[in-house]
């Protein structure tokens, strides 16, 4: 979802399209304004752990399993920099 919104922000820049597609394929880029992430807890109940910046809450089970994803995110967040220099 974050390399959506850098992708809508390289202004079709090559070199910016390139490094993100390094990182994340442009074809799995998914929007977050038509995306839904949820979790279950230990009693069955479903509830959104989405933002509404479109990022996914701190607190929720995903968080244990997202440490070698997030170096990525900051590398889609350099480009994003770059996408606004």
């Amino acid at each position: 979802m974050k390399a959506f919104k850098v992708k809508e922000n390289t202004n079709e820049n090559y070199d910016l399209l390139k490094k993100l597609e390094d990182i994340v394929p442009i074809k799995s880029c998914v929007n977050p304004d038509q995306t839904g992430i949820y979790q279950i807890d230990d009693n069955g109940a479903v509830f959104s752990i989405k933002s509404e910046r479109g990022l996914i809450l701190d607190n929720n089970f995903l968080n244990t399993s997202l440490e070698d994803t997030n170096d990525l995110f900051n590398e889609l967040l350099d480009i994003a920099e770059e996408c606004n220099k």
